[in-house]
């Protein structure tokens, strides 16, 4: 198989296409930036409670995630 990049506006984007059926494994999670109701868990990553549900369902279903800005970036494994 090819590797495939796909690139989501959003968690609750990840979450939905997951649950529509694209298959994936690792979510890279990048430039999540701070507003209002987020909270900073990551030097680029501000979560919204949604923006964490979404992203626990992934995890309980087996997908592994890590933060990076940018593909070069040392991995930052979140948990």
């Amino acid at each position: 198989g090819k590797d495939v990049l796909v690139l989501f506006s959003t968690c609750a984007d990840a979450k939905r296409s997951y649950q529509a059926g694209l298959a994936f494994s690792r979510l890279n999670l990048g430039n999540l930036h701070y507003a209002p109701g987020t909270r900073q868990v990551c030097q680029h990553i501000a979560l919204s409670k949604e923006d964490e549900g979404c992203l626990d369902f992934l995890r309980k279903s087996g997908v592994g995630m890590d933060c990076r800005c940018i593909p070069s970036d040392p991995v930052d494994v979140g948990q």
